[in-house]
């Protein structure tokens, strides 16, 4: 019974992972946050008990690894779009004061 346990309390981490990537591929970043602090928890627990096989651990370690990378590619995009916007905003601000001064002078 030990090891179904276990073995569930790995897939609940890699399926929390799953989750943390859809997440991220919606863009939203909030539920990535709360739900990464909820599998820091998971994770804690399940490591902390020592009862699971090596290879299970080793595989589950792997599987969180390979969509963490996911999902670090899916932010790195995202500030990537958010700095363009940002130059974008203040290239407008940018404008807008030099018209606002030709206009006052």
């Amino acid at each position: 019974m030990e090891k179904k346990l276990s073995t569930s309390r790995i897939d609940e981490a890699l399926e929390m992972s799953a989750a943390m990537l859809r997440l991220a591929e919606s863009g939203d970043w909030e539920g990535v946050t709360r739900l990464t602090q909820d599998r820091q928890s998971a994770l804690a627990d399940l490591f902390s008990s020592a009862s699971e096989p090596p290879d299970q651990l080793a595989g589950c370690i792997k599987g969180i690894q390979e969509i963490d990378r996911r999902i670090l590619e899916y932010a790195a995009a995202q500030r990537r779009s958010l700095g363009e916007r940002l130059s974008t905003l203040e290239k407008g601000r940018r404008v807008h004061a030099a018209y606002a001064q030709v206009a006052a002078d």
